[in-house]
């Protein structure tokens, strides 16, 4: 009797489920241990050296005939200040470099914007200069960075 209900049972199933029959169980996942996963980051990371070249000549802009400066300037690579002349250390997430600029004026007007450049993935050193009158107003010398983004802070 035993025997007869399962063959039927067996019967039913292959007639009203045949997908069901052939079914495999699908292999667990596996994953990936941690090291495996900071290796991965570690690649995407890198060390480059920052120059800012900018000198006060760079800062100067004229209105009308009279040449001015802004009384505060500050340039900042991955929201850390570097100060004219200095070198920075800094690390590079997925080739992209973020710099940006704060200027303020003697009538209170203030600029501040910040740049994205998509880094060439051989480049370790890079010297930033500045200049009123081009756009971006942020460069870096040679052909080692493209501009990606640019966004107004103020």
């Amino acid at each position: 009797m035993q025997i007869r209900y399962l063959l039927l049972t067996a019967l039913i199933t292959t007639q009203l489920y045949p997908a069901a029959v052939h079914l495999k169980q699908a292999p667990a996942p596996v994953k990936k241990p941690a090291a495996a996963k900071q290796a991965v980051a570690a690649k995407k990371t890198r060390k480059c050296t920052v120059c800012n070249t900018i000198d006060d000549k760079d800062l100067d802009y004229k209105v009308m005939i009279k040449k001015y400066r802004p009384t505060e300037f500050k340039l900042t690579v991955h929201d850390k200040p570097v100060n004219q002349g200095e070198k920075h250390s800094t690390e590079i997430n997925d080739g992209k470099l973020e710099v940006s600029y704060y200027a303020k004026f003697q009538n209170g007007r203030e600029s501040s914007k910040k740049y994205t450049f998509k880094l060439n993935p051989k480049t370790t050193k890079l010297d930033i200069n500045f200049n009123w009158k081009k756009d971006p107003r942020i460069m870096i010398d040679g052909n080692d960075a493209t501009l990606e983004d640019v966004k107004d802070l103020v």
